[in-house]
């Protein structure tokens, strides 16, 4: 990881996701990171279905892979349970974020369009 003047944090990516975390991460850190990248893949037929509705509600008539194509890629704040999403293309001007609870996400809470 390394540290992001601009963000304040320390940034990395790992296996197509961003993690930020504020204070400086162990050494065994990057490997509990690639664990959870793998997991947030894993479940995120799960995640977006989690969004669905709000984002339906948004946006529309739009089905699951067009959320999951136009997410992009999702930073993980691990120490505070965060997910955001600031690169995705459904508009130009709101970040998604969710909350999620264990590092498995499967109990998700929060979901919200910021912006």
């Amino acid at each position: 990881m390394h540290f992001d003047d601009d963000l304040e944090m320390y940034v990395s990516e790992i296996g197509g996701v961003i993690f930020a975390c504020e204070d400086e991460p162990t050494d065994d850190y990057e490997e509990s990171l690639q664990t959870v990248a793998k997991k947030y893949w894993s479940n995120l037929d799960y995640i977006i279905e989690f969004m669905m509705p709000d984002l339906q509600e948004v946006y529309g008539d739009i089905d699951a892979g067009m959320i999951k194509e136009k997410l992009g890629r999702p930073t993980i704040d691990f120490d505070n349970g965060r997910v955001d999403y600031c690169e995705q293309s459904f508009d130009d001007m709101h970040i998604f974020s969710f909350e999620f609870l264990d590092d498995e996400f499967k109990e998700l809470q929060y979901f919200s369009i910021d912006g």
